[in-house]
């Protein structure tokens, strides 16, 4: 799977003069937005991508061990999750 290219490290929001600011640990602004749930969804947005990135991998894991027993699978959201993941990384 390709790698995340954007900024490293995690993201904070803080308010700054009724502007939310989103920076990295080393306090580079990375964006500014009007509204603080935007802000922390935004901030939130690396771990966000990385646990489902281990979401889905656990999932395809676990679904292939259930195939290998016979078990039907009702629901296999994994390929949302995957163009969902792509889209994040760049990936056509």
């Amino acid at each position: 799977m390709k790698e995340f290219k954007g900024t490293k490290g995690k993201w904070k929001a803080r308010n700054l003069f009724d502007n939310w600011i989103i920076s990295d640990e080393k306090d580079l602004v990375l964006n500014i937005v009007d509204n603080e749930a935007n802000a922390k969804l935004i901030a939130s947005a690396p771990e966000l991508l990385e646990a489902l990135i281990q979401v889905t991998s656990s999932l395809e894991k676990a679904n292939e061990l259930l195939e290998k027993k016979g078990v039907l699978l009702i629901n296999d959201n994994t390929s949302k999750a995957k163009e969902i993941i792509n889209k994040a990384l760049g990936v056509n």
